[in-house]
């Protein structure tokens, strides 16, 4: 398996030690020193500021696979909700596994997941785009909005980025779970994180257990929207992001541990099992902030569908 086998710019290595592939052993494809990239770095580091600035929020129960109980639903039943086709039902990128070894293909930005994965991994990319991305230029000291996020796994239907399959963008066809094909594009890529892509609604949907579920894509945007845009008056500072989860978790200014966050609490649930983001910002911020975060987290998915 040359390297001339792999898509876009990866190669074939023998295994997790990245040593060359020699012919006739089991081999896969990977990127090259992926972990280095700026994007990946800085998003980690992002999970790190998270948990100093906010605790834990993502509750153990919320991970990243889907258990199958029955049939060949290739992992795809949440356990929670028994729903067998939950991953086959919402638009997921997870077409990723036959060039992306684990953990790659567990989850993408533009995959349907629980809540508190998608926000926690949502806020990484979010700390990514911050590094990389000016409120305030230095040197003319006008104020920017624009926002463009180096991602670093592949991405489905490319287009929907405005990302041309060319000479800079590596692109494939390939079978979307839900649709018999698709155009995959390979990393890195730059994501338009100034955007409302709305993903969760528009493309997976908002019916059903996915009410509750949310993209990594939308806390993304989401997150630099009530940031990095708006009227100054308006816009969350670190402190008041941190400050709104710590009230969403604890109702007061201490660490989340580890609660289940969604935007409102579950009705039937045990009292303060499932914490409401929407209560820790009323908690929290003042009126013209809260106005705008209220707005802002229906306008990019992250709340349950509105009442017909």
């Amino acid at each position: 398996m040359p390297d001339a086998d792999c898509p876009g710019a990866q190669l074939c290595y023998l295994n997790a030690s990245g040593e060359p592939c020699p012919s006739g052993s089991s081999c896969f494809c990977r990127w090259p020193d992926q972990s280095r990239w700026k994007g990946v770095t800085q998003h980690e580091a992002g999970h790190q500021q998270s948990s100093l600035g906010m605790g834990l929020t993502v509750n153990a129960d919320e991970h990243y696979t889907f258990e199958c109980t029955s049939g060949s639903c290739d992992g795809i039943t949440d356990v929670e909700t028994g729903d067998l086709s939950i991953r086959q039902r919402s638009r997921m990128t997870i077409a990723h596994a036959s060039t992306s070894p684990l953990p790659m293909d567990l989850h993408c930005i533009q995959s349907a997941e629980r809540y508190g994965s998608a926000l926690d991994e949502g806020f990484g990319h979010f700390t990514s785009a911050r590094a990389n991305n000016w409120q305030v230029n230095p040197q003319t000291g006008n104020t920017e909005t624009d926002c463009t996020f180096s991602y670093y796994k592949e991405v489905l239907s490319p287009d929907l980025f405005g990302l041309q399959c060319g000479t800079d963008v590596a692109c494939t066809s390939t079978p979307r779970r839900d649709m018999p094909s698709g155009v995959k594009a390979y990393p890195p890529q730059g994501i338009n994180c100034d955007a409302a892509s709305n993903w969760r609604d528009s493309q997976c949907g908002n019916q059903g257990v996915l009410s509750s579920f949310a993209t990594e894509l939308d806390f993304l945007q989401f997150f630099w929207s009530v940031h990095a845009q708006g009227l100054q008056a308006e816009r969350l500072s670190m402190d008041d992001i941190y400050s709104t989860f710590r009230a969403t978790c604890s109702g007061a200014c201490r660490p989340c541990a580890g609660e289940k966050l969604r935007w409102a609490s579950i009705e039937d649930t045990t009292p303060k099992d499932v914490r409401s983001l929407n209560d820790g910002a009323q908690a929290y911020l003042s009126a013209s902030k809260l106005t705008r975060f209220a707005q802002q987290a229906l306008a990019h998915g992250i709340t349950p569908p509105p009442s017909p």
